[in-house]
């Protein structure tokens, strides 16, 4: 998905709810929203996939059950809605990730620009106003329904997702998602030293691998082993001397 970010922007908004929830007992949950992704102080590349993750603690005392069913919103320009069911269960004291996906941001102009991205979570039965399905269950605390992350957008030309000065350029991965490894293709200018890093969405390297130099000129290719990583969405980073080149891998079972 592709957002305009602003100084100021608006809040995304999640808003949960439950299919089956008429003539339901109404719980009481405290849920907690959590931006795991893109972290509070990250810098980003415009034009460039930025992982997304929200996760839910629940605070209690009762339970999100497996079905429950989250409308998740941004209020940003083209921003589009989706509908997550829960797969299982988040029980009071638990956290569990509820959205991943990647996000691309664009600005305006060539000056890097600093905004607040922000989510929410609705209490359906007191914030909602579209009464488009009873619900449930009652969020007591909405104080703790709408935390931000600062985050700054600089553009292509500039700093790159790692804060490294250069042009990233394309890197073709396939299969795409992979189980058990994936093939890596992008263009060398020279015969250079490659090496391969994969992080996870938090940025913490899960994974890197230095194929020494390869000699190769034109299409490169180069194959590397994910099959012990856990199933989500990673950044793939290649390196080839002083060309820098960069993907989103999916990860599956």
């Amino acid at each position: 998905m592709k957002l305009l970010l602003q100084l100021g922007m608006a809040s995304a908004a999640l808003i949960m709810m439950n299919t089956e929830a008429v003539n339901a007992q109404i719980r009481t949950i405290d849920m907690e929203t959590i931006i795991d992704a893109p972290a509070a102080g990250s810098t980003v590349t415009a034009g460039k996939a930025t992982p997304f993750q929200v996760s839910i603690k629940n605070n209690g005392p009762d339970n999100l059950v497996a079905r429950d069913t989250l409308f998740f919103t941004f209020n940003l320009p083209n921003a589009p809605k989706d509908v997550i069911i829960l797969p299982q269960a988040i029980n009071a004291g638990q956290t569990a990730v509820i959205y991943q996906d990647s996000i691309t941001l664009a600005i305006n102009g060539t000056t890097p620009v600093t905004g607040n991205f922000c989510v929410h979570v609705y209490d359906p039965n007191s914030e909602n106003t579209d009464n488009v399905i009873l619900v449930s269950y009652n969020d007591p605390d909405l104080t703790n329904n709408s935390p931000c992350s600062s985050i700054t957008v600089y553009p292509a030309e500039n700093t790159s997702i790692s804060g490294i000065a250069g042009h990233e350029q394309p890197l073709n991965l396939y299969p795409n998602p992979a189980t058990s490894a994936v093939t890596l293709s992008f263009n060398m200018k020279e015969a250079a030293p490659v090496t391969v890093s994969v992080n996870d969405i938090m940025g913490k390297e899960i994974l890197q691998h230095n194929y020494g130099t390869i000699q190769a000129t034109g299409v490169a290719t180069v194959t590397l082993n994910v099959a012990n990583l856990a199933s989500g969405i990673y950044l793939v980073t290649c390196h080839a001397g002083a060309e820098k080149f960069i993907a989103k891998l999916i990860k599956q079972h």
